[in-house]
């Protein structure tokens, strides 16, 4: 009835040839509305998107090249392929690398230094560590390996860090002090802070005691990522001890090479080449023991190759660090279940201990029946 009643409405309103009507009127129904609203967008996006064009940066090709290119894998079966030397003179890229201890490296590098030779006595000695940075699962590793170590043997200091102790112990305040600490305190540092009369800005590091982080909470909104944590070992027992290493510690970083996740990389001086030996293996076991801490020690030690440089000389020998890394023993009684590093602890329980709960048990027994 509807398509009647149009088609007669054409015939009055709009004349008509033999190849039909004129016009044709056209009905918008809800039919196809998301055709429509589809269309719509597209167009709006096509509009944004010519607006947001921008001119692109030329790249050289061989730049271009480089961003693009992956890294080559590790040639892990190279020492595979080589053999030990048995002459005392070898092609060094047909057999192994000879490993030298830290004293036959120093020893050999005092000698191409010397004052009759090259003459640089006093040259800076550099470690170029490759750590591995593999953990508990393959697809998980460290991003990266920062922190501060301190060195029985340090150089003179060119930059000194502000740090601000709080603790209730008036001795563990003054050895605080001692120990490079600006200012240390409790209630009153806490005051300073909360007023504004000590500005976080020139501050550091903040190192709180265990008794008086209840009363440090409060300022988490103020100290912001210079909150104490223990995990960035600035909240314990020993004040002096945390102090002194904010304060006096050798800041060490590693480096990776773009899309290379399993190993990094970094150089590390250890002295000069003046110092003794006893000093040089110090200041190595200080180190290996604080980059040990970043890696569980379960998963083997975390520097899979070192070799000692020296400023003043392109020789670079490489070194074995195996006597430097920390032994990972069996803490008293508690064995460890599982893989994970969040896995539960279980007491080991001996047979004096085992017997010990049945006994008191037994007595228990005894005073009831007694009682009765």
């Amino acid at each position: 009835m509807l398509q009647g009643c149009l088609t007669a409405l054409r015939q009055q309103v709009w004349p008509t040839f033999a190849g039909g009507p004129v016009f044709q009127v056209a009905i918008r129904t809800a039919k196809r509305k998301h055709l429509r609203i589809a269309a719509r967008k597209k167009r709006t996006t096509e509009n944004k998107a010519k607006e947001e064009v921008k001119e692109k940066v030329w790249v050289p090709y061989k730049l271009r090249l480089l961003q693009n290119a992956k890294p080559k894998a590790r040639e892990e079966n190279d020492p595979l392929l080589k053999s030990t030397p048995l002459d005392d003179v070898w092609l060094a890229r047909y057999y192994h690398r000879r490993v030298c201890t830290v004293r036959e490296a120093l020893s050999f590098h005092r000698e191409l230094l010397h004052p009759t030779v090259l003459d640089a006595p006093e040259s800076p000695v550099k470690l170029n560590l490759e750590l591995n940075m593999r953990l508990e699962k393959d697809s998980k590793f460290l991003s990266e390996v920062k922190g501060l170590v301190l060195l029985p043997f340090a150089e003179e200091r060119t930059s000194f860090r502000s740090v601000v102790a709080i603790c209730k112990n008036l001795e563990d305040q003054q050895k605080a002090v001692d120990a490079g600490a600006d200012v240390a305190g409790h209630l009153n540092v806490i005051t300073a802070i909360e007023k504004g009369e000590l500005k976080m800005d020139n501050v550091d590091y903040v190192v709180c005691h265990v008794d008086s982080l209840a009363d440090t909470l409060k300022l988490r909104g103020l100290l912001k990522k210079n909150m104490p944590d223990r995990k960035k070992g600035t909240l314990g027992g020993d004040v002096a001890a945390m102090v002194k290493l904010f304060a006096s510690g050798v800041e060490y970083s590693s480096t990776k090479e773009p899309g290379v996740t399993l190993y990094g990389n970094m150089k590390f001086t250890v002295g000069r080449l003046d110092m003794t030996d006893e000093q040089f293996e110090a200041n190595i076991t200080a180190l290996v023991h604080s980059l040990a801490g970043h890696r569980p020690l379960e998963f083997g030690p975390i520097i899979n190759k070192a070799f000692m440089l020296v400023d003043n000389s392109q020789e670079e020998y490489r070194i074995d660090l195996s006597s430097f890394n920390p032994k990972a023993g069996p803490k008293d009684g508690v064995v460890r279940r599982g893989k994970g590093k969040g896995a539960p602890a279980a007491k080991v329980v001996t047979p004096a201990e085992d017997l010990q709960p049945k006994a008191e048990q037994e007595s228990e027994d005894g005073k009831q029946a007694t009682a009765n």
